[in-house]
């Protein structure tokens, strides 16, 4: 990858990459037809709160610890994680649950490189520094989880 692509990135995950502290995965795409991607995020029980840029935020970004199993100098800890399957989203998270919703999105390359695990159909989005999340909000929807 080229030092102006690595600029792209948002902070951390730049300096982190620009050191040599992170690799993305083999498999990072950076040229990708437009693919729809749900991903949960929380709200209060009974709560529609627009959806907003901070649910498009990594563990990272967020100051999460990583969980178990997870470097903090792992990609994933820097992507925003979603699933390309709803149904594979709501069982790996046993949804319905209070307060846990799912959104549906449309990620495009010129946002930033994805990374699919096939089998899971998890996939982590590595967002550029101009990423128009206005543009990805503006086209969220939330994706209703039912029994």
């Amino acid at each position: 990858m080229c030092e102006q692509q690595v600029r792209r990135f948002r902070e951390p995950l730049q300096s982190k990459y620009a050191a040599g502290l992170i690799v993305l995965p083999l498999n990072t795409c950076y040229k990708y037809e437009p693919i729809g991607a749900y991903r949960r995020v929380d709200r209060a029980e009974g709560e529609d709160a627009p959806i907003t840029v901070n649910d498009f935020k990594s563990y990272a970004e967020m100051g999460v610890r990583p969980r178990r199993g997870v470097s903090e100098n792992s990609a994933t800890y820097f992507g925003c994680s979603f699933f390309t399957s709803c149904v594979e989203l709501s069982n790996r998270l046993k949804l319905p649950k209070p307060g846990k919703k799912i959104i549906s999105v449309v990620l495009r390359q010129e946002n930033g490189p994805i990374s699919i695990n096939e089998e899971s159909t998890h996939l982590d989005f590595w967002a550029y520094w101009d990423c128009p999340f206005e543009e990805i909000v503006a086209e969220a929807i939330y994706f209703e989880v039912k029994l």
